[in-house]
């Protein structure tokens, strides 16, 4: 390309060199082609994570096995979980309040699979419940599963009534009002009495049992 004159009075010229110029055919090419480059490198991208975490599990699960308290007999286990479960004066091993349900055994029993082996073959750690019969978002099904794992062993209960009227808040959700309210038996709900009736059907196996009304 020749130069271009920038000035005809003193001669003053620019060199250009040849440059290709792209049109927009060319154009809209390459920027399909590098869409198509950026999307394979993203699935790259994200196939190397997913192998990442199934290494990252992998190792977690070789650690987990070396762990000092796998070496621990079933023998000692059991006795360590029925102090957590057990322990009337502090720990229930189904705990239902008005707001929570705690199941400690149920926790247990997730922890990996030799845990849960010892807690499905041990009833003595599914005996002692302790029930607030204001509690009505759907405990009976935990309850029950307490009862049938318990099997025929004695069970330890200890069954109240919580002096705060519950109620659903905008999201269906039940919590507390500031409210007290008389919950003798002849003042207690419906699901209240479904969760006593539950309670009746293991009544031979009762052998510490505290009831408190308010």
């Amino acid at each position: 390309m020749p130069d271009t004159v920038l000035c005809h009075t003193c001669r003053k010229t620019l060199s250009i060199r040849d440059f290709p110029v792209l049109n927009d055919f060319n154009q809209q090419h390459h920027i399909a082609n590098l869409d198509k480059e950026i999307e394979g490198l993203q699935g790259t991208l994200e196939e190397l994570k997913t192998q990442q975490k199934a290494l990252e599990s992998c190792r977690d699960e070789a650690r987990s096995l070396l762990a000092p308290v796998r070496k621990l007999p079933p023998e000692v286990l059991e006795l360590v979980f029925d102090i957590v479960c057990t322990s009337f004066d502090e720990n229930f091993a189904l705990d239902i309040t008005i707001k929570t349900v705690r199941a400690l055994t149920l926790d247990l029993s997730q922890v990996c699979s030799v845990w849960r082996e010892i807690v499905r073959a041990t009833p003595s750690l599914w005996l002692c419940v302790s029930v607030d019969l204001s509690h009505r978002n759907g405990a009976f099904k935990v309850m029950k599963h307490y009862l049938n794992q318990s099997r025929d062993a004695p069970l330890t209960l200890y069954i109240f009534a919580g002096n705060l009227e519950p109620y659903d808040d905008a999201d269906g959700q039940s919590v507390c009002s500031d409210v007290a309210y008389d919950s003798r038996p002849d003042n207690l709900k419906g699901y209240s009495w479904e969760t006593l009736n539950i309670l009746f059907l293991s009544s031979r196996r009762w052998r510490d049992v505290t009831v408190v009304f308010s």
